[in-house]
């Protein structure tokens, strides 16, 4: 999921349970695995290595471990959200045909062999649409209260990268409106953006040079609204769906096994 689909469903769980410790923390490592999609940090480990990062956080920095929880949270392993997303017949694969028609409907300059990755992005782009705004407010308040060069330290420290880019692409998160994205007409320039981002940040520069020229570029900003506005009707069912079928799926892996008395002392370092 993107980064509002994340927020939602972190948020709501840290309301259920009464944790208000480190929550900004929560919220911003609920977001950062991503960075992996524009080549920052390495894909696989961002996803799958949690529950060593809050150790090394809980060892070397425990004011941060709510950052470690995030990325557990949002993960494939231990199930976080994008295990339920992303996994063979999950989210994305469950709801491909609809967004393969919407598709087809608009005709946008598309590669066919990049139609797979277009749907999957447009899938999550279309559920931050009906993620309410109050998520996005307090994406905006994590950024801006965080400790940004304090947090890029130790994702490099742990999951390696380039310490420069990541440094860079939280201070970039601070230029960024997160309200806009539930906005179907505001997001689909910030996605012209991020596809171009994404595939230049993938090493063979003329072969993606060629895929921006040819499918960014020439894709009317008007065509992906409209396809936007489409896969955001189709998606809205679903979407809720998941959300009430997922929800208690994440509580039973990551808040029972505690109690609320056990997660706050986990996360008893205030975040500063």
């Amino acid at each position: 999921m993107n980064s509002l689909a994340h927020v939602r469903m972190n948020l709501d769980l840290l309301d259920v349970y009464g944790i208000k410790e480190q929550r900004n923390h929560i919220l911003l490592g609920g977001i950062l695995p991503d960075l992996s999609e524009l080549g920052i940090i390495p894909l696989k480990p961002a996803h799958e290595h949690s529950l060593s990062f809050i150790e090394y956080l809980r060892n070397h920095d425990p004011q941060m471990v709510g950052l470690g929880f995030g990325f557990m949270l949002h993960g494939e392993d231990p199930c976080g959200l994008d295990h339920y997303t992303h996994r063979e017949g999950g989210f994305i694969d469950a709801n491909e045909m609809g967004m393969f028609e919407i598709l087809q409907l608009h005709k946008p300059r598309l590669d066919p062999a990049k139609a797979k990755a277009f749907i999957h992005t447009m899938t999550e782009f279309a559920v931050d649409s009906h993620v309410d705004i109050k998520y996005a407010e307090a994406l905006n308040n994590a950024v801006r209260r965080s400790d940004l060069d304090r947090i890029a330290f130790h994702i490099y420290n742990f999951y390696g990268g380039s310490p420069k880019k990541i440094r860079h692409a939280l201070h970039f998160m601070r230029t960024i409106d997160w309200r806009k994205l539930t906005d179907v007409r505001k997001v689909a320039k910030y996605w012209k953006n991020y596809m171009a981002f994404q595939a230049l940040a993938h090493g063979n520069y003329v072969k993606n040079y060629v895929f921006f020229t040819k499918t960014i570029a020439l894709t009317r900003t008007g065509t992906l609204i409209n396809m936007l506005k489409d896969a955001r009707d189709e998606i809205e069912e679903p979407y809720a769906k998941f959300y009430d079928t997922t929800r208690p799926l994440l509580s039973k892996t990551f808040f029972e096994p505690f109690d609320s008395g056990n997660l706050k002392a986990i996360f008893a370092h205030q975040e500063r």
